[in-house]
């Protein structure tokens, strides 16, 4: 019986180093992201749908008040959740609307495998008791909101 010996070859041996040395970077996009969730005000887009408010759109900024993104805020069945948005770790400031009608802007920070979570809506319970919760205020000091940095994701 004649033995069949595969030849080798090197490059199988550097692909699956690779593959199995390349799969433990800890410097990938999603590791180095962090997400921000907004549960804006809501409302009934009709009257068919008041029972599944969706929360308002919002938008992004930089620091010094440049729009990154506009965010259609809907998630999840019947757009009831408000979107999560990843975000490269850093300062930024969001415009959206408080449950009242108006807008407010105000600063948040996202940090590497966490959730800022900011409620405008007065509806939506803290998720995470541990996480400190920084007030959200309008000029004259009225409290409209809150933002937490919760879990890690």
């Amino acid at each position: 019986m004649k033995e069949y010996v595969r030849p080798w070859r090197p490059g199988v041996l550097s692909i699956f180093a690779t593959l199995v040395l390349g799969g433990c970077a800890t410097n990938s996009p999603v590791a180095a992201s962090g997400l921000l969730q907004v549960f804006s005000a809501t409302y009934a887009p009709t009257t068919e749908q008041s029972e599944y408010p969706v929360h308002t759109d919002y938008t992004i900024e930089t620091t010094d008040d440049r729009v990154l993104e506009h965010v259609r805020n809907l998630s999840g069945s019947f757009n009831a959740f408000p979107a999560r948005v990843t975000l490269t770790p850093g300062q930024y400031h969001v415009k959206a609307q408080y449950d009242g009608g108006k807008f407010v802007v105000f600063p948040v920070d996202i940090a590497p495998g966490r959730i800022t979570t900011v409620n405008l809506d007065n509806d939506t319970p803290q998720s995470d008791v541990d996480a400190i919760r920084e007030p959200i205020r309008l000029p004259g000091g009225r409290e409209v909101g809150w933002c937490t940095m919760n879990k890690q994701r």
